[in-house]
């Protein structure tokens, strides 16, 4: 099984008892691991499995499922999420939940983008997106990612490629 780490250290280091397992991940790398591991790993939400992937819009397109995207600080951050959230709202039939810092509800909420804005993960969402880490690896000055539009970032963590940055918010 394939995982990939997506914390906020650019490296972390894992153990698994159960299975006398342990590693040290960078975070953004998939890794591959025995399937009892990885599926002791994908408890986390800080994992996705390459199976897992959602953005597959021939799998997922009519899934009508409820996803969470939990990120919770950097209002900026949030922001460059708009265009990413209207093409996948756009060509899929899921449904997107922010999952933010309480101080970041109300003025994400009143974008009106995103189908639910709230601070916890809630038992109606079926999978959930750790996106705390993801933009944070263009702030070293040897990463190629600082070159990078944040926008692209996350079309790199969901592999796909908008055909329109669209900021189209109402308030």
């Amino acid at each position: 099984m394939f995982v990939k780490y997506n914390g906020y250290n650019p490296t972390q280091r894992f153990i698994v008892r159960k299975y006398n397992w342990s590693e040290t991940l960078s975070r953004d790398e998939w890794f591959e691991v025995p399937d009892d591991v990885g599926k002791e790993l994908l408890k986390n939400y800080h994992f996705l499995s390459k199976d897992d992937v959602l953005f597959d819009k021939q799998k997922f397109k009519n899934m009508n499922i409820r996803i969470g995207l939990i990120r919770h600080c950097a209002l900026g951050d949030l922001i460059q999420l708009i265009p990413i959230v209207h093409y996948l709202k756009r060509t899929t039939n899921n449904k997107y939940i922010l999952i933010t810092s309480n101080q970041f509800v109300n003025t994400m909420q009143q974008f009106k983008v995103f189908d639910g804005v709230q601070i916890r993960k809630t038992d109606d969402i079926d999978k959930v997106f750790e996106l705390n880490g993801v933009l944070e690896k263009d702030h070293s000055l040897t990463n190629e990612a600082r070159f990078k539009h944040r926008v692209k970032l996350y079309e790199e963590f969901f592999e796909i490629k908008l055909d329109k940055y669209d900021w189209t918010v109402y308030i």
